[in-house]
């Protein structure tokens, strides 16, 4: 579906798509066990049938700036190509519904009144498979000191997956006590970051060993005079890719286990690390293309369910980066924009649109092949936040994780 004010203002995100009619995710719950696992993650819940139409858009002008006062003639409503009649429309300013005026054309929306709050269910993911344990409770540290953010009518659920399992640490919940002790056993939990590490480094020492250098002569993102993939490069690209599916489709699942919760709903996605395209993760040599190989897993296919799952519940994920910032992104002499943007760009050789990759893309530029990777793993972020209306929180941002989300997620215009 699309949404059309006018106007001069344009809506700058989508913040939910529910298509109507449509029986949510039954292909997906119905999916027989994906490569590389024996059985998809388990849910807590039960599947809903979606069938109401309601849309959150947040709006701003050429500048960046939100606007505010719209009228629900401001907008058009279309699901499956076909304009629909908006028949709820409510402003929602600073957490609060804004009162309608006498004109407006549309009720409010069920459930909210005017001058009153208006809660956000917060469900919290946590990636205990891929980061580092120190690196992950940073995260959780600062998300926790962020708590006092939470509205008198918001609630926060906390789900954390080992690559085998999910844990429920606690449901729907606003108890500020509650919610410290579902965190503190976040905290308490093992992570597998060290073994994700020890398979990268593997890898690195194959590849240096493959192309006739003694580990840590050269950096190995130098050409090999090949632009072929090794053996060493396929067998990763596979298993990390499996990996990612696994645990991608452990937060699908949590998404449909927690279908229904009221008011605005936003999934908070803490990500160990995961590569957009692993292929490009995993080659030492730049000038390598991707591969059209059916078998090696792409960004598209790894994480176009977990944001249609999230659009079709009206979720709107907020990933966040746990592991940061890891080196210097260029070599000091190269001359590669340090914008991630500007960057991307130069070192795919292709516009930042077409992140996803493409026949015939090859790497290009000077950047080193740790900084690929960082951009790679920025690049899923970016991905899911882009097709659902969140935002990605990125290196620094991640320091502020909970408050960034709540300040993004307090103003917009709800109707249906």
């Amino acid at each position: 579906m699309s949404k059309t004010p006018s106007p001069a203002p344009v809506p700058s995100r989508a913040v939910a798509l529910v298509t109507a009619g449509l029986l949510v995710l039954g292909a997906v719950a119905g999916a027989g066990p994906a490569r590389g696992q024996d059985e998809a993650p388990g849910v807590f819940g039960e599947i809903i049938d979606v069938r109401v139409v309601n849309v959150e858009v947040v709006v701003t002008d050429r500048d960046g700036n939100r606007v505010s006062g719209l009228q629900p003639e401001d907008f058009r409503l279309t699901v499956d190509g076909r304009e629909t009649p908006i028949q709820y429309f409510s402003e929602v300013r600073g957490g609060q519904v804004e009162a309608s005026q006498p004109d407006a054309g549309a009720g409010t929306v069920p459930s909210l009144e005017a001058g009153k709050p208006v809660g956000t269910s917060y469900l919290v993911f946590i990636d205990d498979f891929f980061p580092l344990k120190r690196d992950r409770d940073l995260v959780l540290d600062a998300f926790a000191d962020e708590l006092g953010a939470l509205g008198p009518a918001d609630r926060l659920a906390v789900v954390a997956y080992d690559g085998k399992k999910l844990d429920m640490l606690t449901s729907w919940t606003g108890s500020p006590r509650e919610i410290e002790r579902a965190f503190e056993e976040a905290r308490r939990r093992d992570t597998q970051g060290l073994q994700r590490l020890a398979d990268l480094r593997t890898l690195d020492a194959d590849a240096r060993e493959f192309a006739g250098r003694p580990y840590g002569q050269r950096d190995f993102n130098d050409g090999r005079g090949s632009n072929e993939m090794t053996p060493y490069e396929r067998a990763y690209t596979k298993r990390i890719g499996a990996q990612i599916e696994n645990v991608v489709l452990a937060a699908t699942a949590t998404l449909r286990s927690f279908a229904a919760p009221p008011g605005r709903k936003v999934m908070i996605l803490l990500a160990g690390g995961w590569p957009l395209e692993p292929e490009l993760y995993a080659v030492s040599n730049r000038d390598t293309p991707l591969s059209d190989d059916s078998d090696l897993w792409s960004g598209n296919r790894l994480y176009a369910d977990l944001a249609d799952t999230a659009n079709l519940l009206g979720y709107t994920l907020y990933p966040v980066d746990i592991p940061g910032p890891q080196q210097d992104l260029v070599d000091a002499e190269d001359s590669v924009p340090a914008d991630l943007e500007a960057g991307l760009e130069a070192l795919r050789g292709t516009p930042t649109e077409d992140i996803q990759g493409g026949e015939g893309l090859v790497l290009t530029g000077n950047v080193t092949n740790q900084g690929l990777r960082e951009y790679g793993v920025h690049g899923s972020l970016r991905y899911l936040a882009g097709e659902t209306g969140g935002k990605p929180l990125i290196n620094s941002l991640r320091w502020q994780p909970f408050g960034t989300v709540v300040a993004d997620t307090r103003s917009y215009y709800w109707l249906g």
